[in-house]
This record gives structure tokens, sequence and C-alpha cells, in this order.
């Protein structure tokens, strides 16, 4: 996906659930890791163990790691991709309108911050979306 203007595309790993329809329900899921380690599959193995039971989508973002790119460039890579699969998610299967934002550790501050600068930014949340 196109990353925040100007820097690098963020990749996101998608993983749909095996027996249900789409559009499903998804998590937006960024990584722990300090913001110095990982990838979009460091700690996904736990998310997709709660996610397969309810038949819910793992949408798991690639952000740039400190200290190469130091703040606010995580965050700005975790909104893009959450802002790319909002305008794309017919194309991928999941509903804009059920998707959830979440992390672990230092990812879950990293959600938060993703949802309170997209709402800033203007990203629409309600099932129209």
């Amino acid at each position: 996906m196109p990353g925040p203007t100007g820097e690098p595309d963020v990749s996101l790993l998608l993983c749909l659930p095996r027996a249900t329809c789409t559009p499903a329900p998804a998590v937006y899921f960024i990584h722990g890791g300090g913001v110095i380690v990982g990838d979009n599959r460091f700690g996904l193995p736990e998310v997709l163990d709660l996610a397969a039971p309810l038949g819910v989508a793992v949408v798991s973002v690639q952000y740039r790691l400190a200290p190469e790119t130091p703040h606010p460039g995580p965050l700005e890579d975790s909104c893009a991709g959450l802002l790319r699969l909002s305008q794309q998610a017919g194309e991928l299967g999941v509903d804009p309108g059920r998707t959830v934002v979440a992390g672990m550790s230092a990812g879950g501050g990293l959600a938060a911050g993703t949802a309170l600068l997209a709402r800033d930014r203007g990203a629409r949340r309600s099932r129209d979306n």
C-alpha cells in the first residue's frame, strides 16, 4: 500500500478467515517490539489464534522502525496503512465498518495513536464507510 506522502510504501499482511464470507470483520494489528524490532509477522500467531474462532480477518502492518525512522514515522506508517485498508476494504474482503485497531506492547501505543490520528484526519468510522 502507498505509505505517507513522500515516504516508502507500507506493507500489509492480510489473513482472511477460511470459513467466513467476505466482507469479514477485521483486526488491524500493529506489532510490538519497542518500535525498534519486529515486522508484520511479529506476534501474529497469538492474534490469529484469537481471531480464527470468531471468523475475523487480521491485517498486520509493517511500519518503519527506530532509530532509522524517528517518531512520528512509525505512527504515520500505521495510520497510512489503516486509511488504505479502509479505502480498499472491498477489494481486500474486509468490512471497514467492522474493523478494530489493536496492538501489543509498543504496538498498543501505536494503535491508540493511529486511531486518534485517523479520527483527526477525518477517517470515517461508520458502517457506511
